[in-house]
Parts: C-alpha cells; sequence; structure tokens
C-alpha cells in the first residue's frame, strides 16, 4: 500500500510535463509524484528520436535533478495510413 506523502514545493509535474511536450514526437506527457519520486508516461509518435533514458538525460540537463522522472515508461503510437 503507498503510503501518503506530499510533494516538495520546488517541485512542479506540469513544468516537467511542458518540457516533454516540446520534443519532436512527443504527443503526451504525464508527469505525477508517487511514492515520493516523480513518475512520467509518454506517448511518442513513431518518428520519435529519443527513449527513456535520453528524455531523463535531457530533463535532468536543463531543469534539474529535481525536476527529472525516476520512472518514464513510453507508449508508440503509429501513424496511420491514409
Amino acid at each position: 500500500m503507498a503510503s501518503l506523502t506530499c510533494m516538495p514545493k520546488q517541485i512542479d509535474p506540469k513544468l516537467t510535463e511542458s518540457f516533454f511536450m516540446n520534443f519532436v514526437g512527443v504527443l503526451d506527457a504525464s508527469v505525477w509524484w508517487q511514492d515520493d519520486e516523480l513518475h512520467a508516461h509518454l506517448v511518442l509518435s513513431d518518428n520519435a528520436w529519443f527513449g527513456p533514458r535520453d528524455f531523463q538525460r535531457c530533463c535532468s540537463e536543463d531543469l534539474g535533478i529535481h525536476q527529472t522522472p525516476r520512472h518514464i515508461s513510453v507508449a508508440l503510437r503509429r501513424s496511420r495510413a491514409a
């Protein structure tokens, strides 16, 4: 059972979501606080160049370690033929 914890004031999941949405190929980003860590779920188009580790590295470099999700899950959305 998950324990009830408060998110530190200096962490803003919406800032990290906005950061991820600026990458080419990111269709949707969700970031949340759970079990004292940031988590993210990204929906990527099939032409996305980055994987979870790449997103973590960029996020850490640009926003700082406190804004970087420890766990990132990825779902691919394939393009539909016309």
